[in-house]
């Protein structure tokens, strides 16, 4: 079967889709993604990671870049292309297609990896491999039964073609030579044992598994920002770095103490307004004796310039969080920074949150 065009997401219209729909324009709003969260937070990621002394931001940065070019390679395949328009079931996911790659084939090897030292290579097919996060270590995933047991990976494709100069425009790479489409017999190539091979006998230390799984942590994130908000129209790199500059300062998190609290501070409290940046505070105190105050205090000595997430052990008590210790402050009008409730039926309860007369702009007074 031929394919007019090389699809990434699923569309209405798969002979004439949207950009956003194609290999060659998910591929490069990924890359795009991945650049401007690096450029944001790599070096940040590094140290909170321990991993200053591992790598360079610069490898860092095209580590993860080169693993958002290569996670969706996969989908060049025809097995994904009739599962994208027909709602077939892959007999080889895509991602795993996309990892064994650069493992099997030395041109595609040569043009990504070409002078890499091994365990950046490692994290950027690992990256690709685990995206999904399918593949796990000690675990061979089986074919699908009644499924096909080819699959053609369409190089000679004009939408991989200009997918790939894209990928080498933007990695400054040498251009990947052009090459015969890449049938993969899956009985007789056995690509999942080759993965499976290939990820039993990769030698990793302590330092190495952190390091892999902070390039994936980086290629998911890239891969969900280029997804959802290519959907918008937005300017990718603009919207990754307005998100990413919009930290607190610690006016903030002390306005939600002193609106909070009208009580002398607990010795535990105290010692939490004198923290001396430590990464872990332990705090154990009976209900209602000011913990989560007393976190704010926390933050204001300790993630100021930052994000702070607060998490809960149910989507109850986040709500009945959010409501007791931001809800007033964010919804004042004194303070012009927000902050969000995020669980699965926030919406439901920030209706029942807000009074009947503020339902109207419930999005500009909290969101």
């Amino acid at each position: 079967m031929t394919f007019k065009r090389l699809l990434a997401k699923q569309c209405d219209h798969p002979d004439t889709p949207q950009r956003r729909h194609t290999l060659m324009g998910h591929t490069l709003d990924v890359i795009i993604s991945a650049q401007a969260l690096v450029d944001m937070v790599g070096e940040n990621c590094l140290k909170a990671t321990g991993l200053q002394s591992y790598c360079s931001t610069e490898d860092f940065c095209k580590t993860v870049v080169t693993g958002a070019a290569l996670h969706d390679l996969g989908k060049a395949a025809d097995s994904f292309q009739l599962a994208v328009r027909d709602q077939r079931k892959q007999a080889l996911r895509h991602e795993w297609i996309s990892a064994w790659l650069p493992l099997t084939c030395p041109a595609i090897s040569t043009w990504l990896f070409e002078e890499w030292e091994e365990k950046f290579r490692t994290a950027s097919i690992s990256a690709a491999l685990g995206h999904h996060l399918k593949a796990k270590r000690g675990e061979c995933p089986q074919l699908r039964s009644g499924e096909q047991t080819k699959t053609l990976v369409l190089c000679r494709h004009e939408d991989f073609v200009e997918t790939s100069q894209a990928i080498t425009k933007n990695l400054s790479l040498r251009q990947l030579p052009k090459s015969e489409n890449i049938e993969i017999d899956l009985l007789a190539d056995s690509p999942l044992s080759s993965l499976q091979d290939w990820m039993r006998k990769i030698s990793i230390n302590d330092e190495d598994k952190r390091f892999i799984a902070l390039v994936k942590a980086l290629v998911i994130a890239a891969d969900v920002a280029g997804s959802a908000n290519a959907e918008k129209g937005i300017d990718l790199q603009k919207w990754i770095t307005s998100v990413l500059t919009h930290t607190c300062k610690k006016e903030d998190y002390k306005g939600i103490w002193d609106s909070k609290s009208h009580e002398t501070m607990r010795p535990f409290q105290e010692s939490l307004s004198k923290a001396n940046q430590s990464d872990v505070y332990l705090v154990r105190a009976g209900c209602g004796s000011g913990k989560t105050a007393g976190a704010y205090l926390w933050a204001a000595q300790c993630a100021v310039g930052r994000k702070l997430f607060f998490c809960y052990p149910t989507t109850g008590t986040a709500t009945e969080g959010y409501k007791d210790y931001v809800f007033d402050f964010v919804s004042s009008g004194d303070n012009p920074r927000f902050a969000q409730l995020i669980h699965s039926r926030s919406e439901v309860d920030l209706e029942n949150i807000l009074p009947a007369d503020s339902e109207d702009d419930s999005d500009d007074s909290i969101r």
